[in-house]
């Protein structure tokens, strides 16, 4: 894949619209959307008995954007423990991390349905971070496949490995966009591993991150603040911060 530059602007504009899906969620649906704006629906997933707000889409004159935030309920814990794999359902692109694919699945119909309303000649960018970032990566190929917009782009904070060789390949191909901000010294960039033996089981899974890695480099004292979005934004605003990988 060739490499690519990335807008440094939208890429903060990105980062505080999850802070926001992180502030949808702990109040209910108040959330500050940014200048120039509007909010089109609010997305909830169904991990547990009830849905959860998962994040949010908006729309400027130019811009569709998808917002996803990261795990905050027990079943949505549940669903990123559960690393099995299952046939990615929307095209023929290999498996997916069965938790977020299934995760996934509970939000999509909301999302093609207020995406129908819409222009496609406007950019459409999706997002997320951690938990949100894996759903940011399976809706990207998703609506590159089946929405219909003639320019879109995936940029993601703190993903987690979303799917086998074959779908990180099929991925690569078809979103031509894509941007993963990963900073080294978070954990959760690390998972699920590249090959593990599944519990109770003979079976192997294999998984491998899609591109283009933008590799971010701050250290703090607590490794669960590594991977905090804040931390993302902070590491992205230093000089030189982003560094392709590979």
């Amino acid at each position: 894949m060739m490499m690519q530059t990335i807008d440094r602007e939208l890429v903060t504009l990105l980062g505080n619209c999850i802070i926001q899906a992180y502030e949808q969620f702990e109040t209910g649906g108040d959330f500050e959307i940014p200048a120039g704006f509007r909010l089109v629906t609010e997305v909830a997933g169904q991990s547990e008995l009830f849905p959860a707000l998962m994040g949010y889409i908006i729309e400027s004159d130019s811009r569709v954007i998808l917002v996803f935030r990261g795990t905050r309920t027990v079943g949505e814990w549940l669903k990123d423990l559960a690393i099995r794999q299952t046939e990615y359902p929307y095209y023929l692109a290999g498996k997916t991390h069965s938790g977020f694919t299934e995760l996934y699945e509970t939000v999509r119909d909301t999302i093609l349905a207020a995406l129908r309303l819409l222009p496609r000649w406007k950019q459409l960018l999706v997002t997320g971070h951690s938990l949100g970032a894996a759903l940011a990566t399976l809706a990207a190929l998703d609506l590159a496949v089946h929405a219909g917009f003639l320019n879109l782009a995936m940029v993601n904070f703190g993903s987690p490995r979303v799917g086998d060789s074959q779908f990180a390949t099929t991925y690569d191909q078809i979103v031509g966009a894509s941007w993963r901000m990963a900073n080294f010294f978070d954990p959760v960039i690390h998972v699920p591993p590249e090959r593990a033996k599944l519990p109770f089981s003979q079976e192997t899974v294999e998984y491998q991150h899609v591109q283009q890695e933008m590799l971010l480099w701050l250290p703090t004292k607590n490794v669960l603040q590594n991977h905090d979005m804040q931390t993302y934004l902070s590491a992205f605003r230093q000089d030189d911060a982003a560094q392709p990988a590979g």
